[in-house]
């Protein structure tokens, strides 16, 4: 029999951190009946989500196989978005796995006054154009039918298809508070592995600061305008790697003071009746799939924040000046493909 543990992000929550780590024991798993695949990925098993987008695959039955004939008697994926697959895949997946093999779904939670304008930068470097007011206000407003915030609706297909015990959940808010080490805590929890080594692994996966996450914004709303459709995840992410090696050269002091006198703050209260009441239900549904550390006080997989996001406002464009600023900033980065010379009979 084959354990598959799944590690199911979400994102913003260290997956990039443990990813990492992983890859740097891969060898040392290995030693201990741990396989950490390459089949997906050197590090994060990103191809996996994208294959599970077509199904059947027979091309993934067959690694599923061949990991299953591998000898190693638990199989460590790690990706992030497992949860957001539909009822269907999750059940197909559970096909890949094999009846006869066990699965441990782990999904760590963050407090939603963290979680959210972390994922909003984030989806900022990939190209999203909403200001963190709007991307908040999408999500607060019906947080029940949010992917994102209403974890539980992607759980519930897992709980379904594998058994509700099936599922761990863990504190991330709680891990950070014992100042334990997300690696060191993964290795001990889920992997029966109580010394492995101290790893230096610097920042992974560092969102970027408020006066950088808006000028990607700004940036991909001109991009988005120049060609009239929204740019490929690739193309955004490209695009933001390019401007934030190149920031310090690219940003004006008339864009920075702009920006500075039109700082504002966003209010995310999970004290709020709508998080409260969804937080309620969601521990009463999964806290049993609650993991050590546990969160203060009882009964919640993270203490309620009311927190204020600051994030600079629109109106700095106003300012004279400032647009024309962007669009240099926009011209220097954006790869234009060379235009064809014609070659003239010789």
């Amino acid at each position: 029999m084959t354990e598959f543990i799944l590690h199911a992000g979400p994102h913003k929550t260290g997956t990039s951190y443990l990813q990492e780590a992983f890859a740097a024991t891969r060898p040392l798993l290995a030693e201990r009946g741990v396989l950490y695949p390459t089949t997906w990925g050197m590090r994060a098993h990103h191809i996996l989500h994208d294959m599970l987008q077509t199904i059947p695959n027979r091309l993934l039955e067959d690694q599923f196989d061949e990991m299953r004939a591998s000898g190693q008697p638990v199989v460590l994926i790690s990706v992030e978005g497992l949860t957001t697959l539909p009822a269907a895949t999750v059940a197909y997946l559970r096909t890949l796995i094999g009846a006869g093999n066990s699965v441990r779904v782990v999904f760590y939670a963050r407090s939603w006054a963290d979680i959210l304008p972390s994922h909003w930068k984030q989806a900022v470097k990939a190209g999203e154009t909403q200001t963190l007011v709007e991307y908040l206000y999408a999500r607060g407003i019906n947080p029940r039918g949010s992917f994102f915030v209403n974890f539980g609706t992607g759980l519930r297909h897992y709980a379904t298809v594998f058994g509700a015990s099936a599922i761990s959940i863990v504190s991330y808010d709680a891990v950070l508070a014992a100042k334990l080490d997300l690696f060191e805590h993964f290795a001990a929890t889920f992997l029966d592995w109580h010394d492995p080594p101290r790893l230096d692994l610097g920042g992974v996966n560092v969102s970027p600061g408020m006066l950088d996450t808006e000028i990607l914004r700004a940036l991909n709303s001109i991009e988005r305008s120049r060609r009239g459709a929204p740019l490929g995840r690739g193309e955004a992410v490209a695009m933001a790697d390019r401007y934030l090696m190149r920031a310090p050269q690219l940003v004006t002091p008339l864009l920075r003071q702009a920006m500075a006198a039109n700082v504002g703050k966003a209010l995310v209260n999970e004290g709020s009746n709508l998080l409260t009441s969804l937080h309620m239900q969601l521990f009463d549904e999964f806290g049993r799939a609650l993991v050590q550390p546990h969160p203060q006080p009882p009964g919640v997989f993270f203490s309620p924040k009311r927190a204020e996001i600051p994030y600079i406002h629109r109106d700095y464009m106003l300012c004279p000046g400032v647009v024309d600023e962007l669009w240099e900033i926009h011209r220097k980065l954006v790869v234009r493909p060379a235009p064809m010379v014609a070659l003239s009979a010789a």
